[in-house]
């Protein structure tokens, strides 16, 4: 299905109307011409026919009769547009070259470019050039000429749509030619994965904060619709409440994460212990974890104390733990494991989780993005807990990892100290 969350949608999109524009300023420009020259020639037509219409009629020695054919076989050769009549002074036509004359003054409908000149003797002579005929024809080439753009603009989109399809191929085999078409291929490329990444970031986050909104909304009408009772009343405020926490929070880490994507250099760093660090959050989370009867069990080896920002690892390693209990199975197992490395500590953590068709790791680190819409809402979560850590980790040159090993996901977080950086 295609989509304007596309990149290539976009472009596709973006090239056709910006070629449509085009086309258009150019049907534009040729009718134009085209109706000035149409309106050159037939205003040269009247001008000549006037001139020789005016010899013919007044020529010495000929009577009427003669003088109205040679008028009639002037005006055949010059041009089939033209129409002739001619009038004595009190209005009445003596002749007429067609049987359906023009009208004088133009009566709205047939329009005609008129001269009229005396012709001698009281007459008038009137001289008509049917541009009802050349009207017709320029509308013709005017719906020609547009049925000609469409399917130019047609085949523009198309041939701009499939040349996104595939990657650009070098002309040669010129290595840094090579080189240089390989670059803009993933530059292209980064830029359409960012692209739909953005869309998908925009229709989520509009999800995320309608929700609650209208939720808020809904719960304060019903409240004033009616008098209600202290009970009614409080249970409102309550819900009221809870939707806008919701809403705190929802801004607060959007808030966060913007800032650890925008800030170049991250907060100054102190000595920490991963190891605290990890038994604080366990107790913290232990009323979920009854709740959800988890069994939760934990290979702390060694301290592993480190040199970095303390709320930087507080939040990856609550977000980390946090997401582990909230989503394994009912009565499942929870892992965590904690191992020094020469540079700093690995915390690994395990949480049980049935397979989940179209898994993608990559996308999980999205915001908002959610696998399963039912189980988060049912977690509570906002689907920005991992995009949280996974730019805390960008920033201070760590890693993150996301498997799902069948039976359950593995996290894997690798922490290096400041002090090796």
């Amino acid at each position: 299905m295609i989509t304007l969350n596309s990149l290539r949608a976009r472009m596709t999109v973006t090239v056709t109307l910006a070629f449509a524009v085009w086309m258009l300023l150019v049907c534009v420009g040729v009718s134009m011409y085209t109706r000035h020259i149409a309106r050159h020639i037939a205003e040269h037509a009247l001008d000549a026919a006037t001139s020789d219409f005016s010899h013919d009629l007044n020529v010495d020695g000929g009577n009427q009769a003669e003088a109205f054919d040679r008028l009639g076989d002037t005006a055949l050769n010059l041009s089939h547009n033209l129409a002739l009549q001619v009038v004595d002074a009190r209005g009445q036509v003596l002749w007429r070259s067609q049987s359906l004359p023009p009208h004088w003054p133009n009566n709205g409908k047939d329009v005609w470019l008129s001269h009229i000149m005396p012709a001698g003797n009281g007459r008038v002579l009137m001289v008509g050039y049917d541009w009802n005929r050349v009207e017709e024809r320029l509308h013709e080439q005017a719906l020609l000429l547009l049925l000609v753009s469409l399917l130019v603009v047609l085949a523009a989109a198309f041939c701009s749509w499939e040349s996104l399809r595939v990657h650009l191929s070098p002309p040669s085999t010129d290595v840094e030619l090579v080189e240089l078409v390989g670059t803009f291929n993933n530059l292209l490329a980064r830029l359409r994965e960012t692209a739909e990444a953005k869309g998908r970031f925009y229709a989520a986050a509009s999800h995320e904060l309608r929700t609650p909104l209208q939720a808020l909304s809904g719960h304060l009408e019903v409240a004033l619709s009616r008098p209600r009772s202290a009970e009614e009343y409080h249970g409102t405020l309550q819900e009221a409440y809870d939707q806008t926490r919701r809403l705190i929070s929802l801004a607060r880490d959007l808030l966060f994460l913007n800032q650890l994507e925008t800030t170049v250099k991250p907060p100054a760093s102190e000595q920490v212990s991963i190891a605290e660090i990890c038994e604080r959050e366990l107790r913290l989370l232990q009323p979920l974890i009854a709740n959800r009867e988890l069994c939760v069990t934990a290979e702390l080896e060694a301290d592993g104390e480190i040199m970095a920002p303390p709320t930087h690892v507080a939040m990856l390693i609550r977000n980390t733990l946090e997401n582990a209990v909230k989503y394994a199975t009912d009565a499942g197992e929870v892992r965590l494991a904690l191992h020094e490395e020469p540079h700093g500590v690995r915390v690994e953590v395990f949480n049980s989780f049935p397979p989940t068709p179209g898994w993608n790791s990559e996308l999980l680190f999205e915001p908002f993005y959610r696998p399963d819409a039912s189980r988060n809402t049912k977690t509570g979560g906002n689907g920005l807990g991992l995009a949280i850590s996974k730019a805390i980790t960008v920033a201070n040159a760590w890693s993150i990892t996301l498997e799902h090993t069948g039976d359950g996901v593995q996290t894997s977080l690798v922490l290096v100290s400041k002090t090796h950086t």
